[in-house]
């Protein structure tokens, strides 16, 4: 899982994303950090996105021209972390890493596999 994780993401966000894949993949499985520290550094790095683009400064027009976005690159790179962060706790909580599992292709073969609950099944048709 770890080495697809780092290609979508470097895939994704470029050389900048393969150092941030990597750093996640090294603390997430390396360390085995809990999804819930991902899921809040997540929230951490997206709510910091604002205050980056405050702190470069908002446009002097009532529309931003198109130097706006190049100006505020920090917000961008906040963002594109915040949601690398947010697929590595969503991804390791979907194959068990969150629970300090290891990755078997047999699990997740399994997980995509799985039958739906009977308490899922739609409803019977009534006798006529």
């Amino acid at each position: 899982m770890a080495g697809g994780f780092v290609l979508l993401v470097w895939l994704f966000g470029g050389v900048g994303g393969l150092v941030a894949g990597l750093v996640l993949v090294a603390l997430g499985a390396g360390l085995r950090l809990p999804a819930r520290f991902f899921w809040g550094l997540a929230v951490l790095l997206m709510a910091l996105a604002p205050l980056a683009i405050l702190f470069g400064g908002l446009p002097k027009t009532p529309a931003p021209g198109p130097s706006f976005g190049t100006r505020h690159m920090a917000a961008h790179v906040l963002v594109g972390l915040s949601l690398a962060c947010a697929a590595w706790a969503g991804s390791s909580e979907l194959v068990g890493m969150a629970a300090g599992e290891r990755f078997s292709l047999q699990r997740y073969v399994g997980l995509l596999r799985r039958k739906e609950s009977p308490s899922l099944a739609p409803p019977e048709d009534p006798p006529a």
